[in-house]
């Protein structure tokens, strides 16, 4: 089957479809925005798809969310498009039920989010603000990244000082996210951090777990405008050791609930490691779009229960399709740039803000290093050629 539609291919493989309805596979934001694209060509939608209904909408513009085995079982004709990037392990469940009538996710659908957009052509930096995460999730290698840093520095914490000096340096276009390598709140300046970055009116992404947030800090949270929020709830198998007491239960509660200016919900979805956890169910089901699949961190992570997206080495000249310039990268609280947010063995250092500009890093030799290795097959070393993120060139549109 191709796997990469131009979309004037993909519109005459729906036309030609003998298939009796059509469903779109996935209720997240690419899933709203395929729907909407189909509207707009006179496509009729019969429903939503998603491997588990229980933690979803009910419904998306009066839409039906309905989980994979419902559809399967009523027998009738279904052409599946998939609206889930990184999506060999849907067609595995489609192809698991004998539905082999599908369409795979096609990169001109990233196109159609303004915002995945421009995350896609503008500098991004993740923030890293101390090293080490307590919450110790099963699918974040920290004793990896321990091991890898601690050779390098022994700089534990980005003060506001260090964050401020590092930020006047990057570009005025940049793009900033607190995820990186650990949760953001466990350094009790990043608050202090995230206003400053406002008053600077940069944009800025969130992605947390709401560890070490309290009634104070919470509030402060919700002046900032974030552009993007996504939350990590804690899970019922406890890979990840969040701490569910009534605090957080509260403070949940309170963002669950909140709206940003545009009147929209100021959490924009969640990822989970498992189930979602029994203490939170009723806060967030229905009202968050909830996400669950791990990735193995670019083979970073034993992929040992075959449950992980996971990825071959590519052969061939690759790109990632999370950056257009391979600058969507992590600050650590020396100054330290690595490549990306799955190279928790920092093999891909880039440079440090400490002593270098901005510009020197993206334009050094190492940089372009790592564009010599995308464009050919011979180095293995290359933590990109296992990454769900990188594509091969070759395949493209």
């Amino acid at each position: 089957m191709k796997k990469n539609y131009n979309e004037d291919e993909y519109y005459e493989a729906i036309c030609n479809n003998p298939a009796e309805r059509i469903v779109i596979y996935g209720a997240g934001k690419y899933g709203g925005l395929l729907n909407d694209w189909c509207t707009e060509r006179s496509i009729k939608i019969d429903s939503f798809c998603v491997s588990d209904a229980s933690n979803n909408y009910s419904n998306i513009k009066g839409i039906r969310v309905r989980s994979i085995d419902d559809i399967v079982n009523e027998k009738i004709s279904t052409l599946f498009l998939i609206a889930i990037k990184n999506s060999d392990y849907i067609e595995l469940e489609l192809e698991a039920r004998s539905e082999y009538n599908y369409l795979p996710f096609s990169n001109w659908m990233i196109m159609l989010n303004k915002w995945a957009r421009k995350r896609y052509e503008s500098p991004i930096i993740e923030v890293t603000p101390t090293i080490g995460c307590r919450i110790n999730c099963k699918y974040c290698p920290q004793g990896m990244l321990l091991s890898s840093y601690n050779i390098i520095s022994d700089k534990k914490e980005m003060t506001l000082e260090d964050y401020i000096f590092f930020v006047e340096k990057l570009p005025n276009n940049v793009l900033i996210d607190y995820s990186g390598f650990v949760e953001p709140f466990l350094n009790k300046q990043s608050i202090e951090m995230m206003e400053y970055t406002a008053s600077m009116g940069l944009e800025m992404a969130l992605y947390t777990t709401l560890e070490n947030v309290d009634f104070n800090l919470v509030g402060r949270i919700l002046k900032i405008p974030f552009r993007e929020v996504v939350l990590h709830l804690p899970d019922e198998e406890r890979y990840s050791k969040i701490t569910i007491d009534a605090t957080y239960k509260k403070i949940l509660e309170i963002l669950v609930n909140a709206k940003k200016e545009d009147g929209s919900p100021y959490i924009d979805s969640a990822n989970c490691h498992g189930h979602l956890h029994h203490e939170i169910e009723s806060i967030i089901t229905g009202k968050v779009l909830l996400k669950g699949k791990m990735m193995d961190r670019a083979g970073n992570i034993a992929n040992e229960k075959n449950d992980l997206c996971s990825n071959s080495i590519l052969q061939g000249a690759i790109r990632c399709s999370r950056s257009k310039l391979l600058n969507h990268n992590v600050l650590l609280p020396d100054g330290t740039i690595v490549l990306c947010c799955n190279d928790y063995g920092m093999r891909h250092v880039l440079g440090n803000l400490r002593d270098s500009t901005y510009e020197e890093i993206m334009n050094s030799s190492t940089v372009m290093d790592i564009y010599d290795q995308m464009n050919q097959s011979k180095y293995d070393n290359l933590l990109c050629r296992n990454c769900i993120y990188a594509e091969v060139v070759n395949d493209l549109k």
